[in-house]
């Protein structure tokens, strides 16, 4: 989670389009300015990688 916290303290820059971010413990997946699912580190990413 503190990888999380860090990353969103940046206001990170996302695609447009569908992006997936790996934490490690967990991933999540947003859609543009919009996240939008979390998935467990063994579930499959999908949309750009950031």
């Amino acid at each position: 989670m503190v990888k999380f916290m860090n990353w969103i303290s940046t206001n990170p820059e996302v695609p447009e389009g569908a992006w997936c971010k790996d934490f490690g413990s967990f991933k999540l997946v947003g859609h543009g300015a919009s996240p939008g699912t979390l998935l467990t580190k063994d579930q499959p990413c999908f949309g750009t990688g950031i």
